[in-house]
């Protein structure tokens, strides 16, 4: 089975905006993937400030070159095992594809962000500048279905600002804490509303079917039955009531089993109280076409929060990838997707981070059952 990886830290030194601990996150997943999931240390590539091949310079050019490299074609790819690593800056520009609820691409900042691209936004018919970048929607091309084949293990790891949908995948995998705010899919937050299943009459929904993979009319009842019950964790579904007027903008409702303090004529960014369960919040996304090939990303907060680079043990790292090494060796490398999810969202809140990690795949698949590997 063929190995590889590629594994970018920049921490961006002499800048008025810099990092201490992004090479030490990547030199760090280097370690696990050579000592514990036996990748080939040849196919590893490091790209960070310092390195003294000119290529391997984390410039945008280089990093669009390095990761089509690293993605290959097809006939590489089968029965591949393939890991992504960034760790860096991270923000948010206007999206004119039209894919965000936010309305904001997801971005990673190279070395060189600093210089200024040429973006052309169709709204308005101009070109307009804009801090050098790669979206979230130069991902998605960069690691489209075409380059893979339905064996292929893609694992990709985002330890930056607003990150949460930096992959754009179908299935997003979060939970809520007393520190996780509840954001609106518009800009004026009129298109999200709260409620109580079990405070409203029934109500007919277009629910996510997981049995017969695919969208279906479903009632109040039946996404009680089907979705949330649960001893683990008391499900949050983003149920898709219905389109509104913006070809942009869809209207979400959150069906919840627990106790919540909004109304539905509330906005949607008021705080919600929890139950003392941890709440997972499971959103398909139908923007998104499903991967062919096994994907999971792991960022390490919300689109709407910070990744912190932090002291631990003396030493300069990210919050989000020293607890993601910390929880797996924790649970000897084995653990379920949402079990994933779950401890690395625990371990950043005791350690103080005001950061929800999320898990997003590239198509559904049993997240209690179905185990995470590199």
């Amino acid at each position: 089975m063929t190995t590889r990886a590629l594994l970018i830290g920049i921490n961006y030194e002499g800048s008025s905006c810099s990092l201490k601990g992004c090479v030490n996150d990547i030199l760090s997943t280097k370690d696990k993937l050579v000592r514990i999931y036996g990748y080939d240390p040849k196919n590893i590539v490091i790209m960070e400030e310092h390195s003294f091949d000119p290529k391997l310079i984390p410039t945008k050019d280089n990093m669009l070159t390095q990761i089509k490299k690293f993605v290959g074609n097809k006939q590489m790819n089968v029965n591949a095992r393939l890991t992504f690593h960034f760790s860096g800056h991270g923000g948010g520009i206007n999206d004119f594809s039209g894919d965000e609820d936010d309305v904001k691409d997801e971005c990673i900042y190279p070395l060189d962000f600093t210089k200024k691209d040429k973006v052309y936004d169709p709204k308005t018919g101009r070109t307009t500048s804009q801090l050098r970048c790669i979206t979230d929607d130069d991902l998605d091309l960069l690691f489209d279905n075409e380059f893979f084949d339905q064996t292929t293990k893609v694992r990709r790891i985002f330890d930056c600002c607003h990150s949460g949908t930096m992959g754009d995948q179908k299935v997003n995998i979060s939970f809520a804490n007393k520190k996780t705010r509840c954001v609106s899919s518009s800009n004026n937050n009129k298109d999200v509303s709260f409620f109580n299943i079990r405070d409203v009459g029934e109500v007919n929904v277009t629910a996510w079917d997981y049995k017969e993979n695919r969208y279906r009319l479903a009632k109040k009842s039946d996404c009680v039955e089907r979705f949330y019950n649960s001893n683990e964790v008391n499900y949050l579904l983003y149920i898709i009531v219905n389109y509104s007027s913006s070809p942009v903008i869809q209207t979400f409702n959150v069906v919840t089993s627990s106790p919540i303090t909004a109304s539905p004529n509330e906005e949607a960014t008021k705080d919600i109280k929890l139950s003392s369960k941890q709440d997972v919040i499971i959103k398909i996304d139908p923007h998104y076409e499903d991967k062919i090939y096994d994907m999971i990303d792991i960022s390490g907060c919300l689109d709407n929060q910070e990744s912190a680079d932090a002291f631990i043990n003396g030493k300069p790292k990210g919050a989000c990838t020293d607890s993601l090494w910390k929880v797996m060796e924790k649970n000897n490398y084995n653990q379920t997707i949402l079990e994933l999810c779950n401890n690395l969202n625990i371990a950043l809140q005791n350690g103080g981070y005001e950061q929800s990690p999320k898990l997003s795949l590239g198509q559904y698949v049993d997240v209690k059952k179905t185990k995470i590997s590199f």
